[in-house]
């Protein structure tokens, strides 16, 4: 199997809140549609990126590979 992964944001919180988390929680990133993305595959950084938009919607997410890393 291969585990693809897109790093495209960070939040901070205290320990008191992250344990509070339950399934459903919604956690605020530090980025925007636009902002550059890590792609990753079984752990390793093997791309860059941006968040995209799909379909004009407001809720649905996709990215656009903007960079092969070597």
């Amino acid at each position: 199997p291969v585990e693809v992964h897109a790093v495209f944001g960070t939040a901070q919180m205290s320990v008191g809140h992250l344990s509070a988390l339950a399934a459903g929680s919604t956690i605020e990133l530090e980025s925007r549609v636009g902002d550059p993305i890590d792609i990753m595959v079984n752990g390793v950084k093997i791309a860059r990126g941006e968040m995209i938009l799909l379909d004009d919607s407001r809720d649905r997410f996709g990215f656009r590979i903007t960079e092969i890393l070597r």
